[in-house]
């Protein structure tokens, strides 16, 4: 399967069962806080209340997109993701699972107060920041944009919630008529209805965003796992057809001939070459080529990487003062991009589904 070794193979198993595993911890460790108060307060009986959050979760995981998975996916080093050799993958992606594995179901067993989204966003950083100091890192970075942006999230998450909350309550304890909801619920009988109602609804949207958020969050790590051990197989959507990414291209090297190689420093000018080279690439691929059946399978992988350079080096390249670009120019490149992009940054539905059911 996928042309790799049975050893490679079994690896990729285990990464994957390891993944749901993750997953599966990430379930019992945070479905708690969606049916706790349904349970605590007789809203609901304790089997259909679980039942009802895991059904949640599963809309949930397969109407959130994709935006927060490939967040996961671009914390690590953009080099790392270029990375052809298995072996780093499977190195790369074990770490990191073990990793988060460990501290969620350690962190769960001591009672310690500890989000899933933590352990797997410190495991990937970990595993970026031994990725850049091999020798063979050649100079790679974290992606510390986009991990000061999920770490700020992860900050003001529970702030916002707390404030929001003792908000509510202030609200409700000096305006609402009924004072039952400040009351201690009886141990058999359900609450009144209005309460019953919010209950219910709280604890769906809970499940919901739970499978719309975390649940991304598992579809990058699958994601992660099967570019770095079967990247030109999943390189790219295969939904799509790469030669349709020349408009595209054209559109981004009309807006990169547009920019003074004179008035850039030294770095920008490097940065201005990489960009030159991987446009390059995505040209001589795509030369003479008139059907999808004409790219070999590994010039998949080179697409892949190409947009992933391009969208990298342009965009530190775009953000220098030393660039003068009308903002026209800007957003054309901004919107050929992220058509290119669309290639790259996707998720099959059966990968959605492992996520799920996990």
């Amino acid at each position: 399967m996928f042309g790799l070794e049975p050893h490679v193979l079994l690896l990729l198993a285990i990464c994957l069962l390891a993944a749901c595993a993750f997953e599966f911890v990430n379930g019992f460790h945070d479905t708690a806080n969606a049916v706790a108060t349904v349970i605590y307060t007789n809203t609901l009986r304790p089997w259909v209340a679980v039942v009802w959050s895991a059904f949640w979760n599963f809309i949930g995981v397969f109407s959130g997109g994709i935006a927060v998975a490939m967040g996961i996916v671009y914390l690590l080093p953009v080099e790392s993701l270029i990375d052809q050799n298995v072996y780093h993958g499977i190195a790369m992606v074990g770490a990191l699972l073990v990793a988060a594995i460990i501290w969620n179901i350690g962190t769960w067993y001591y009672g310690i107060p500890s989000s899933s989204s933590h352990a797997l966003i410190g495991s990937i950083l970990g595993v970026g920041i031994a990725f850049s100091l091999l020798p063979g890192g050649r100079g790679a970075a974290i992606n510390w944009s986009k991990a000061s942006e999920s770490g700020l999230a992860l900050l003001l998450g529970p702030l916002l919630g707390f404030t929001f909350t003792i908000g509510m309550m202030f609200l409700l304890k000096r305006f609402s008529p009924s004072k039952a909801i400040f009351k201690e619920p009886h141990k058999r009988k359900p609450p009144p209805l209005f309460i019953r109602l919010t209950l219910i609804a709280t604890c769906t949207l809970v499940s919901f965003f739970h499978g719309s958020n975390d649940g991304q969050k598992g579809v990058g790590l699958i994601m992660l796992i099967l570019i770095g051990i079967v990247p030109i197989h999943f390189a790219l959507d295969n939904s799509k057809n790469p030669l349709d990414l020349r408009d595209s291209l054209t559109k981004v090297e009309y807006v990169i001939g547009r920019v003074n190689a004179t008035e850039l420093g030294a770095a920008d000018q490097k940065l201005l070459a990489e960009v030159r080279a991987q446009t390059a690439d995505l040209d001589r691929i795509f030369a003479g080529k008139k059907t999808v059946e004409e790219l070999p399978k590994q010039a998949r992988f080179e697409i892949r990487r190409a947009i992933l350079l391009l969208a990298n080096r342009g965009k530190k390249l775009l953000g220098s003062e030393s660039v003068s670009l009308s903002t026209a120019d800007r957003s054309t490149y901004k919107d050929a991009i992220g058509q290119m992009s669309s290639f790259t940054d996707y998720a099959p539905w059966q990968v959605l589904l492992m996520v799920s059911l996990s």
